[in-house]
């Protein structure tokens, strides 16, 4: 038990309370610096001490700021342009995806982006066609059955489009995430292409990359690429049995020709094409797709010429 330090007070406490301006013991009844005639009190009941007690702001130099978030220098990318630059891609995606001219963010819909594809792509072929009936073989384009041109026009829109849109199925029934974009350097070999003998193509499948497998890949590509042989196939049985007595089933030269390339560059096992996919995933199966195409692709120069 302690005692009081006031002079006089016999209370005594088991736990005092100490004074904090003279660091003496009290009891409960004289534990304030007024109620014992504290010596410092002149000190407590300064506006010096007062202030000091208050608390003081802090500096503004002192008050951390919010962090920036640092993205190529000082310059904040929205969530759609962040995730277009990343590495979100597979790596032969990513340079299609930065030379994108329209992608899935920006339309919000795939099929509108193959719908973008198949109309540009049908006016590349449809200049094609003319420059080649009237520039290089010199006959008049008054001369240019245009029932046939939209006859192939219209069987290229339905194969090349249903090559993205089984894809984009398919990937949907194994859950893997794709997007497909329009390239903008296939656009511009694609207008070469009306007067030179090229061939490009103005949009891509794209898979996201740590998002899909291998094995996922090459199935969905592989799926695609037999959507086009089928088709192929069928067209060059109407050329064989000359249409079956239908005259426009005949008349469909145009475009196995340029599907059955567009298959032999896409089957090409390195790069941005679908064949490194394909490739991975089964190299018997890539090596059976690329000598199927090019047996059905002599079978129609055959038939063709």
């Amino acid at each position: 038990m302690k005692s009081c330090d006031v002079p006089g007070c016999e209370e005594e406490e088991s736990l005092p309370f100490k004074c904090k301006l003279c660091d003496r013991m009290y009891c409960a009844k004289h534990r304030l610096p007024e109620q014992h005639e504290c010596p410092m009190i002149g000190i407590y009941q300064s506006e010096v001490y007062k202030k000091s007690k208050l608390s003081q702001p802090r500096k503004e130099e002192e008050i951390p700021k919010k962090t920036k978030l640092k993205h190529r220098g000082e310059k904040l990318l929205s969530p759609r342009d962040a995730e277009t630059k990343s590495v979100y891609y597979e790596p032969q995606d990513r340079f299609l995806t930065r030379s994108s001219f329209f992608n899935i963010q920006s339309l919000r819909r795939d099929y509108l982006n193959i719908l973008i594809i198949l109309v540009i792509f049908s006016t590349f072929i449809t200049l094609n066609i003319i420059v080649l009936h009237t520039l290089y073989r010199g006959l008049p384009i008054a001369a240019l059955d245009w029932n046939v041109v939209f006859i192939n026009i219209g069987a290229i829109n339905f194969i090349f489009g249903g090559y993205f849109v089984i894809q984009k199925i398919t990937a949907r029934y194994m859950k893997e995430e794709t997007k497909v974009v329009l390239w903008l350097w296939g656009i511009v070999l694609g207008i070469l292409s009306i007067l030179l003998p090229l061939f490009a193509v103005p949009g891509f499948l794209t898979f996201k990359e740590g998002r899909s497998s291998n094995n996922n890949r090459g199935k969905i590509s592989f799926i695609g690429i037999s959507w086009i042989l089928t088709w192929c196939t069928v067209i060059l049985i109407f050329l064989y049995s000359n249409g079956f007595g239908v005259p426009y089933l005949a008349e469909l030269s145009y475009a196995p020709s340029l599907m059955l390339l567009f298959v032999l560059f896409s089957l090409l096992p390195f790069g941005i094409f679908a064949g490194k996919y394909i490739s991975g995933w089964n190299r018997y199966v890539h090596m059976g797709s690329f000598l199927y195409t090019f047996i059905i692709f002599i079978l129609y120069l055959i038939v063709r010429y």
